[in-house]
């Protein structure tokens, strides 16, 4: 699980962010602690912002009071939004953020569900929260909870690949970009003991992998095509042949990592 922090002066904007991405489908709210709720059972944009408003004092030294943090388990691990809510109380109260105000959003805009937080840096009182070598003391936490609910450490894969590869999503256009930059993210940081194995990671970028034979003046040849999906692993888009992506993503390239990966050991 990776955790990326960071501090800024405006509340709207990390309020905004979040909630825009809950008006277009992309993310719920899983948790608002210490945060007003209307009459309907919900918590709206406003009124999260006002309430945390009132709760910064006036005679607030700390210029970036707006605590907002990202955490990003591993593409495999799964969590129901329960456990979702646990992981996020537990974080945050170690870090000390227990008694805050804070509210929960799970995102599932990209590959894999994560969560985002906002919360105040500063108490009632306007006391700043201590954030000394808070990186170290997340990651710590972080460490803590991957042995806790047994998760896949986030050493395991490429931060970068982890946190910013987003799904297929054929609707923007460079479908053949797209899927060459997903699948090479993926042959770079995934191990696979067969064709079966690619396709479910590939299906959490949205893509499949399809074998298929052909025949060049009278001689067969087998070859891989990349297929667009949706959620639901329906094809959306044309199949991409491999070779139009380039080199290493084809079937000889892929059948010899699968040897690779299966070739008993001599230990």
């Amino acid at each position: 699980m990776i955790a990326k922090i960071s501090s800024t002066e405006n509340l709207g904007g990390a309020l905004g962010y979040n909630f825009k991405k809950v008006e277009k489908g992309e993310a719920s709210i899983l948790l608002a602690a210490e945060l007003y709720q209307n009459k309907e059972g919900r918590y709206t944009m406003e009124d999260v912002l006002a309430d945390m408003e009132a709760l910064i004092p006036e005679k607030c030294r700390t210029k970036k009071m707006v605590f907002h943090c990202s955490l990003n388990p591993h593409p495999d691990d799964k969590f129901s939004d329960e456990q979702l809510v646990q992981v996020a109380r537990e974080y945050m109260e170690a870090l000390g953020y227990g008694n805050q105000p804070y509210i929960v959003f799970k995102h599932s805009d990209i590959a894999r569900e994560h969560i985002h937080i906002v919360s105040l840096r500063v108490d009632g009182e306007g006391k700043k929260i201590n954030d000394r070598f808070e990186k170290r003391k997340s990651k710590q936490i972080t460490d803590t909870l991957e042995r806790k609910y047994n998760l896949i450490p986030s050493s395991k894969v490429s931060e970068k690949a982890v946190t910013e590869t987003p799904k297929v999503d054929t609707i923007k256009g460079n479908i053949k970009e797209q899927v060459a930059n997903v699948v090479r993210m993926v042959l770079k940081h995934y191990k696979f003991c067969s064709l079966g194995e690619l396709n479910a990671i590939l299906s959490k970028y949205n893509l499949a992998v399809e074998e298929v034979k052909t025949e060049f003046r009278g001689k067969k040849y087998d070859g891989l095509v990349y297929v667009p999906t949706d959620d639901k692993s329906n094809k959306v888009s044309t199949p991409i042949h491999a070779s139009d992506i380039g080199r290493g993503v084809g079937y000889t390239a892929i059948q010899n990592r699968i040897r690779s990966r299966n070739k008993p050991s001599n230990h």
